[in-house]
């Protein structure tokens, strides 16, 4: 019931802006992650963040792991993590996903469907990149082979000074 609710609500409002701007600070929260340790965006403080919402059954969001896998392996020894907040509203549907995904993210496990309100989501996947200091630096809707050069050279240029 609750995949059925939050697609509808998701396509209810398909071009809706995020509740969080450039410059925001992301709302902390606190999950159970795929490592079974309470992650949210605080502990990955320091680090350049790729905030992504996604669920087994998005079809972007299977194109979107193999992309976020290897951007996090090129960059991680630099600083640069990814946090992937699933949104199944059952963890076996995500735990079947990632099975036939393989990923060596940081995974959470959003079962409620409570942290893509405070983010103003409203499509998937929805990414967040969180610059070093906890601010918001940019949001994407969807995932699109033509935006991965953009992310891409904003990861490395908040990696490299901190400036877009």
């Amino acid at each position: 019931m609750n995949k059925i609710l939050t697609l509808l609500i998701l396509l209810a409002f398909p071009h809706a802006t995020f509740a969080l701007d450039s410059g925001d600070s992301p709302p902390n929260f606190s999950l159970q992650s795929n490592q079974n340790q309470e992650v949210g965006p605080k502990q990955f403080s320091g680090n350049v963040l790729y905030l992504d919402f996604w669920a087994s059954w998005c079809g972007p969001c299977k194109q979107s792991f193999p992309w976020m896998n290897a951007i996090q392996k090129e960059f991680e020894s630099r600083g640069f993590k990814v946090l992937a907040v699933n949104l199944d509203s059952s963890k076996k549907d995500a735990e079947r996903f990632l099975s036939e995904n393989s990923s060596n993210l940081t995974i959470a496990f959003d079962q409620d469907g409570k942290i893509p309100e405070l983010y103003g989501i409203h499509s998937m996947p929805s990414s967040f990149l969180i610059d070093r200091k906890g601010k918001i630096v940019a949001a994407f809707e969807g995932f699109h082979d033509e935006d991965k050069d953009k992310i891409r050279e904003k990861i490395i240029a908040l990696l490299n000074d901190g400036k877009e």
